[in-house]
């Protein structure tokens, strides 16, 4: 038993209700999913930039104290 009409009508819904469903799907990820990689890269690249400024004055202060306060202990 072979029913055409059925197939006809599945294959029309098909392709006029999923096609834009379809094309909405694959605009999302060549389009959207890219820009979240590149923000999530620049908060990375950010945070990262922060966290070595921060280290880099921790360490110079730590440096500086230490010179002034052996100065302090010889005298």
């Amino acid at each position: 038993m072979n029913f055409p009409q059925v197939w006809t009508i599945l294959s029309w819904w098909i392709e006029t209700n999923l096609a834009p469903v379809l094309t909405g799907i694959q605009s999302v990820i060549t389009e959207f999913i890219p820009y979240l990689v590149y923000m999530a890269l620049g908060v990375l690249i950010v945070t990262l930039g922060f966290v070595a400024v921060k280290w880099l004055v921790n360490w110079t202060s730590r440096r500086v104290t230490g010179v002034f306060s052996s100065r302090r202990k010889r005298r």
